[in-house]
């Protein structure tokens, strides 16, 4: 019994690993801009079309607030959203 729990859990594992690398791979192909940002309004993470669009190095990226990567006009209606 204990031997069939571990195949379960391994089989559960490799699936989940299997269907986390799926999505990073939709994620990091993807022609539009994905953004992870924390509830500080800092980037967490992105994919190479947002480093295309903001026209930014990961490092100057990773030193933004969120919010400073829209124009002014919408960073009101952008700030409600994340909120």
């Amino acid at each position: 019994e204990d031997d069939l729990l571990v195949e379960v859990g391994l089989l559960a594992a490799d699936a989940l690993a299997a269907s986390e690398a799926r999505f990073r791979s939709y994620v990091e192909m993807a022609p539009d801009g994905v953004i992870v940002v924390s509830p500080e309004g800092r980037f967490l993470d992105w994919n190479p079309a947002t480093t295309a669009m903001l026209g930014r190095s990961d490092e100057q990226i990773r030193s933004l607030q969120a919010l400073e990567a829209f124009v002014p006009d919408d960073r009101e209606r952008v700030a409600a959203d994340i909120e």
